[in-house]
C-alpha cells in the first residue's frame, strides 16, 4: 500500500437479528433486499472482528467506540444515562465517558467516582431518601433531554459539524 489509499469502514450496526420460522429460519437480513451492500460486500473485504475490551458488554456504544481507536472504559458514554434522560427519571452515574455531560451532580441526578461502592450506595440511598430532589430531577431531565438532546437538537448540531467538515475541506468554499 502506498499509504494514500482511501478506505470506507461501513459498520451495520444494529443489524443482527434472530432467525424467523416465517422466512425458512434465516434472518430479515439474509432475506432482504439489499444490491447495494451487496455489491460493497463482493468488492470490498469483509470479516470479524472481536474489539470488544474483555470484561466488558459486547453492546454496541462500546464496539463502536473501540472501532473508532478510542478506549471505550475511557470513553464509552452508553445510553442507559441519555434514555434516563429522555424518560424524565433521576440519574445515579459513574464518572465515566459522557456521563459528566449528561448528569449535573446535585441537579439532576448524582455522579460517583468508577470502582467506589460505597459512594455508589450513598448516591442511591439519598436518592430513595429525598423526594424532594427526585421530582425536581424528573422536571429537569426531561425538559433538559428535548431542549439538548432530542431529536430537532440533535439534528442542528449535526448539520452544523457537518457544514464545518465540508467547508473546511472546500465543499462549500471557504
Amino acid at each position: 500500500m502506498s499509504g494514500k489509499e482511501k478506505f470506507i469502514v461501513i459498520v451495520p450496526d444494529g443489524m443482527s437479528d434472530e432467525p424467523v420460522a416465517a422466512l425458512g429460519g434465516k434472518t430479515p437480513m439474509e432475506t432482504a433486499e439489499k444490491p447495494m451492500m451487496d455489491y460493497l460486500a463482493s468488492r470490498g473485504m469483509c470479516g470479524y472482528v472481536q474489539n470488544t475490551p474483555d470484561g466488558m458488554a459486547a453492546e454496541s456504544d462500546t464496539a463502536n467506540m473501540s472501532i473508532l481507536g478510542f478506549d471505550p472504559s475511557v470513553y464509552s458514554r452508553g445510553r442507559s444515562a441519555l434514555e434516563a434522560l429522555a424518560m424524565g427519571k433521576p440519574i445515579v452515574a459513574t464518572r465515566v465517558g459522557g456521563n459528566p455531560e449528561v448528569v449535573q451532580h446535585g441537579v439532576n441526578g448524582f455522579i460517583v467516582p468508577p470502582s467506589d461502592a460505597s459512594a455508589l450506595a450513598e448516591a442511591l440511598l439519598r436518592m430513595c431518601r429525598e423526594d424532594t430532589f427526585r421530582n425536581s430531577a424528573r422536571t429537569v431531565n426531561r425538559t433538559r433531554f428535548e431542549t439538548q438532546f432530542g431529536l430537532q437538537p440533535m439534528v442542528k448540531a449535526h448539520e452544523k459539524l457537518m457544514v464545518e467538515v465540508a467547508r473546511k475541506h472546500g465543499v462549500f468554499g471557504r
